[in-house]
């Protein structure tokens, strides 16, 4: 009977499949463009030399400290593909645990939910390949996040507890008595009722001891259509699905850090952690603004705080801090400015506000795409809701879904988005009384909007970021999607939806696998050209530029390939590192046409 339970846990062979595909496109990648200027070990103190330059002189941040240290030449062994693996996968895993307070559990949403998360980084907003194994951008870019998340999630822990019965994150026990729609007002006395009930536990350990469950699935499920007829999912009933039982890891998390404060080792440990997370990105500003904010709120609810709390987010702000001010960042900004690649304080200031607007219409323009989609599902559930005729129903989704439109392809995002912010605060102060389940939604919707505009405004000065710098932006976009999802949870399109993606991402792994193995034979094709050339007796090496890059998986990178210019920084590199005197990559393939 037991070996017959463990077959059927589908949860560990979705995290199995995460890890082996990561593990193998991390196998078969070879080196590339920085990574192979620092691939070669001479010395301790040449490696801690590398990263003291880099630091004074071009970058100061963490993952890229490491790389030029020892990351580079330890990525050739044989053990960095399971390290980077396991990395990647505690990511995607760590951002499950943030959206639900919990990790996976054995059953088919959850599953449908990791393959929607995993086919989204492959398809959207990010450059996979440079994020996931490509060895500069996992270290800059994939360990930041793996740090950053793991840093958010005994906050995410915390602040479910007193916060979760004004946005829905709250446990089952008490959504149940609030999954009616709040329409009459002995409804919403029973609502408040329960929420005074809550609102004497406010120590961790109490709040711990009744919250077994998801926060954002507890919000959607009791709240959904068959739910709110009193009907549960006779396969995945709740209750079932909310069994402590059944997330074993999950509810060691919680406790462990409903007992940091009493273990000084815990805390100093947490300590570092936040200082490296903010170590190692700089656009953490936005988390460091988000978590003072949410201090705030929380002296001005009178909560009394833990001092991990305190020490965590004093660790993150001096991590950032020492980022901030490294000269080499400084010096990279000011390089860029020089050469018109970016603005400075003074430029900004001295913008005006038409100039203004455009700088933002175009950094918005490419990224607001699922923040659109969003108020317009919102709207649309807004229309579908009011006490109004179906013709009028008809006519006003129609105008809703035409308004965003127009300003999505007139690229407006930065006008629509924070009008409809607005909108939202409208909508959520009215539904609040009279539709508890929808208010809910537009809550959760609304923070996740004012995070993504923090995010674009704060690249204000450099006007946009490459695809591998995205992976924030991708944590935004698949939170809007999955709390979407959650809310409609029982309508049928969606359940249909959720296969859809369980087989999109099995055929997009199978897509970036075979691009994968095509790149992998390309670069072999191209030493086994470069080892042809040497043996004629050539010092001077030239290749097809069409090695470099896979024409089968457009976000297989975005790094930097050598170029026709031999005095070409990546050039010198790769003339190095194969031991030649010269190096150019040419498109031989039209050249002798």
């Amino acid at each position: 009977m037991q070996t017959i339970n463990y077959i059927r846990r589908y949860d560990i062979l979705v995290l199995s499949v995460v890890f082996v595909f990561l593990l193998f496109i991390n196998a078969i990648f070879p080196l590339q463009s920085d990574d192979v200027k620092y691939a070669t070990f001479t010395s301790f103190a040449d490696s801690i030399s590398h990263a003291k330059k880099f630091y004074m002189e071009w970058n100061g941040r963490l993952g890229e400290l490491i790389r030029v240290s020892f990351g580079d030449y330890l990525s050739t062994f044989w053990f960095y593909p399971f390290f980077n693996a396991g990395v990647g996968t505690c990511v995607i895993y760590f951002f499950f645990f943030i959206m639900y307070e919990r990790f996976p559990r054995n059953n088919f949403e959850d599953i449908s939910t990791i393959c929607f998360i995993l086919f989204f980084l492959m398809s959207a907003t990010i450059s996979f390949g440079s994020v996931f194994f490509w060895q500069a951008g996992s270290m800059n870019h994939l360990w930041a996040w793996f740090l950053i998340l793991a840093f958010l999630i005994p906050y995410r822990v915390f602040l479910a507890r007193y916060f979760g019965r004004f946005v829905g994150l709250d446990s089952h026990n008490n959504m149940e008595s609030k999954s009616q729609d709040c329409i009459d007002s002995k409804k919403i006395d029973s609502m408040e009722s329960t929420n005074s009930k809550l609102d004497s536990k406010d120590s961790i350990e109490s709040a711990n001891a009744i919250h077994s469950k998801d926060s954002i699935e507890s919000v959607t499920h009791p709240l959904t259509p068959s739910a709110r007829e009193g009907e549960l999912d006779s396969k995945d009933s709740i209750q079932s699905n909310l069994s402590p039982t059944h997330h074993p890891i999950s509810s060691s998390v919680i406790r462990s850090i409903a007992s940091m404060d009493n273990s000084v080792l815990k805390t100093l440990a947490f300590f570092i952690l936040a200082f490296l997370a903010g170590f190692s990105q700089e656009l953490s500003i936005v988390l460091i603004i988000t978590l003072l904010a949410i201090t705030a709120l929380c002296f001005f609810k009178k909560i009394a705080l833990p001092k991990w709390y305190y020490l965590g987010i004093l660790g993150f702000i001096c991590g950032w801090i020492l980022l901030y001010v490294s000269p080499g960042s400084t010096k990279r900004m000011l390089l860029w400015i020089e050469m018109g690649q970016a603005l400075s304080i003074s430029d900004i200031a001295n913008l005006g506000i038409v100039n203004f607007v455009k700088r933002m219409l175009k950094i918005y323009s490419a990224n607001s795409g699922f923040g659109t989609i969003t108020i317009c599902a919102v709207w649309l559930i807004c229309v579908f809701q009011a006490n109004i005729s179906q013709k009028s129903k008809i006519i006003l989704s129609l105008v809703a879904t035409l308004i965003s439109v127009l300003f999505y392809v007139f690229k407006l995002g930065f006008i629509f988005l924070h009008l409809g912010i607005l909108s939202l605060f409208f909508f959520a102060f009215y539904y609040k009384k009279y539709n508890i389940r929808f208010y809910k939604l537009i809550i959760i919707s609304t923070f996740l909007l004012i995070l993504l505009c923090l995010y674009l405004d704060s690249i204000i000065q450099l006007g946009s970021i490459f695809p591998r710098a995205k992976l924030h932006l991708a944590f935004i976009n698949m939170a809007l999607m999955l709390s979407l999802m959650l809310y409609l949870h029982d309508f049928k399109f969606i359940i249909t939806l959720r296969k859809i993606f369980v087989v999109l991402c099995i055929l997009q792994i199978l897509h970036v696998g075979v691009a994968c193995v095509d790149a992998r034979l390309r670069w072999n094709k191209m030493l086994d050209s470069i080892a042809l050339q040497k043996s004629q007796g050539k010092r001077d090496i030239v290749i097809d530029s069409k090695y470099y890059k896979t024409p089968l998986y457009k976000r297989y990178g975005d790094w930097v390939d050598p170029a026709s210019n031999p005095n070409d920084e990546f050039n010198q590199d790769y003339a190095k590192y194969f031991g030649v005197d010269t190096f150019v990559a040419k498109n031989l393939s039209e050249d002798s046409k």
